[in-house]
């Protein structure tokens, strides 16, 4: 009886320095289960503020959106509590429940949908962005297309504008152009009718030597019946100067006799016979057969035999 007293102390004895050594070990484990699981609370409460905690449908676009706050004591409980604080027993298992309102468990996994949630938005932000840069990548193609198609125009316009502006310049000229001419066109309509008035007053001179001349041909056939052929019989000759005595103005070759104009103060008188010139050369004589000193004219026959060259107007006469 004794032996197995002694055997049983032995055992006793054993199994309480196992004990004793095992819940040295624990303790140390609870230290470090202690340390890790106030690292985790800590953990999950810094985290939560990360986490959003929007309405269904919120505008993505929208900064600082409500996050999930939570203290310590919020992820601390391990089991379900009741309303005494004492673990709650699971009645399927039997043993401690440790999902439920309270325990860690549930805000881990409010947490994680939270975070589920958020991800789900950030996945459609992505998408989102994407569409946006794909269609920012062709707006911006197409801004440089347009801008390009804008220097294109632009340098279309400034030339155009160049042109119209030299065009509207040499219509300007050209204005200015028409301008002096229509000045020169109405001072030569002005020039044009002045020398109307000249031609008019001209054609009543010629039509006045006309007269003149009709007149002195019959005075002619008058002293080609009368007159003496005898030379420069006429004594007021003897006192005529030599020298220049006027001029041919009329040439009429049919009745074969010139008018001649007189200078002022001519001292010619008729019967005298005149030289004809023409510049040095001589052309012939004439016979003088009337004086008209009043109108400075003078008639003249053409000396047979002396002719040299036809008499024209503007042959000067010297005695």
């Amino acid at each position: 009886m004794n032996k197995l007293l002694r055997g049983l102390i032995v055992v006793i004895l054993i199994l309480s320095v196992g004990a004793l050594v095992l819940e040295f070990m624990l303790f140390a484990k609870r230290e470090e289960f202690k340390g890790r699981s106030l690292k985790l609370a800590d953990g999950v409460v810094a985290l939560a503020p990360y986490i959003e905690t929007p309405v269904t449908n919120a505008d993505l676009r929208v900064k600082d959106s409500p996050r999930l706050q939570l203290q310590r004591n919020q992820v601390w409980n391990y089991f379900l509590l009741d309303s005494n604080g004492k673990p709650v027993k699971d009645l399927t298992t039997g043993g401690k429940m440790t999902t439920g309102p309270g325990t860690i468990d549930e805000q881990l996994k409010k947490m994680a949908a939270l975070a589920a949630q958020q991800i789900d938005r950030m996945n459609d932000l992505r998408d989102t962005l994407v569409r946006k840069e794909t269609k920012l990548a062709e707006t911006e193609a197409t801004l440089d297309r347009t801008t390009k198609d804008l220097e294109t125009a632009n340098a279309d316009i400034k030339q155009k504008t160049d042109t119209i502006a030299q065009q509207t310049k040499d219509i300007e000229d050209k204005g200015k152009e028409i301008t002096d001419l229509k000045a020169k066109n109405e001072e030569a309509n002005g020039k044009i009718e002045i020398q109307k008035g000249e031609i008019g007053k001209l054609t009543d001179k010629v039509k006045d030597k006309d007269a003149e001349i009709v007149s002195m041909k019959d005075y002619i056939v008058k002293l080609e019946k009368d007159r003496n052929r005898g030379g420069s019989t006429n004594a007021a000759a003897i006192n005529m100067v030599p020298g220049l005595q006027g001029k041919i103005i009329v040439v009429e070759p049919k009745w074969g006799f010139v008018v001649l104009d007189l200078p002022a103060g001519s001292q010619l008188c008729a019967n005298v016979m005149l030289t004809v010139q023409r510049k040095d050369q001589l052309i012939g004589k004439v016979h003088v057969a009337a004086v008209f000193a009043d109108r400075r004219l003078a008639v003249a026959e053409m000396v047979e035999g002396w002719e040299q060259k036809p008499a024209a107007a503007g042959d000067l006469v010297f005695f």
